[in-house]
């Protein structure tokens, strides 16, 4: 009797743990095809920054145009465009009212207003936010577009990289991150490569002075990764489609 019932127990449960089965495969194969893509986003990204970066160098010197201000400028109003696709897309024109989505907050600060441990972001928020970071956000591609005009496009772009090093200790320092040795060692890798390319450069300059490009380039890099960690201090529990 006992055999007879576990032979039909497990003839029961044999379709469900290979339903399971076919689910974790098919979780799986999802995530190494979102890992792909999202290599391929990477790349796709860095061929698109130094291709923008090549443009610049050639509107500065080819065509004569030396605003990097005016471009600068020109360039971040261009981030408007973006609220066009709250006419088009319901889960945009939410965020810009009280329906946004739902940021986490510490007990304290819910004991404190005596709600719950959710709040809403809306346009306030935005504003407030945006407010804040915005002039960091100017100054870094300011000082990136300058910095094109007194180097080359590869010293520029190796030593914006360098963004990653203050990233890590600005997040160390006022977000209480912990710091992980896989990061430092990648922190390092990125400065060996910045400074072999950046004197490299200094090298082949054929007596043209690149000091002045390459600083603000670093400077750029220290100020982006302020307006990162800036971002992340304003907004720290939000829904990604925020950003």
């Amino acid at each position: 009797v006992y055999h007879g019932w576990h032979e039909r127990m497990t003839d029961g449960l044999a379709p469900l743990l290979q339903c399971a089965d076919e689910q974790q495969h098919s979780y799986e194969s999802i995530m190494v095809a979102r890992h792909a893509l999202g290599i391929l986003l990477i790349v796709l990204v860095a061929f698109i920054w130094v291709a923008a970066s090549q443009l610049i160098t050639s509107i500065f010197k080819d065509e004569s145009f030396d605003h990097p201000y005016f471009l600068t400028y020109f360039n971040t109003c261009g981030f408007a465009l973006w609220l066009l696709g709250a006419l088009c897309k319901k889960s945009w024109r939410a965020q810009l009212t009280n329906r946004g989505p739902s940021v986490q907050v510490s007990a304290a600060d819910a004991a404190d207003v005596g709600a719950s441990t959710t709040k809403q972001v809306g346009l306030r928020t935005y504003t407030r936010v945006a407010l804040a970071i915005c002039p960091a956000w100017m100054l870094a591609n300011y000082l990136f577009n300058v910095s094109l005009d007194s180097t080359s496009v590869a010293s520029n772009s190796m030593l914006s990289t360098t963004s990653n090093l203050w990233t890590l200790i600005f997040s160390a320092c006022f977000l209480g991150d912990r710091i992980n040795p896989l990061h430092v060692l990648a922190v390092v890798f990125a400065m060996a490569g910045s400074t072999f390319v950046a004197t490299s450069d200094a090298d082949s300059s054929s007596g043209h002075n690149t000091w002045h490009g390459d600083l603000l380039a670093l400077v750029s890099a220290c100020v982006y990764g302020c307006y990162t960690v800036m971002l992340k201090y304003c907004l720290p529990d939000v829904d990604s489609e925020v950003s």
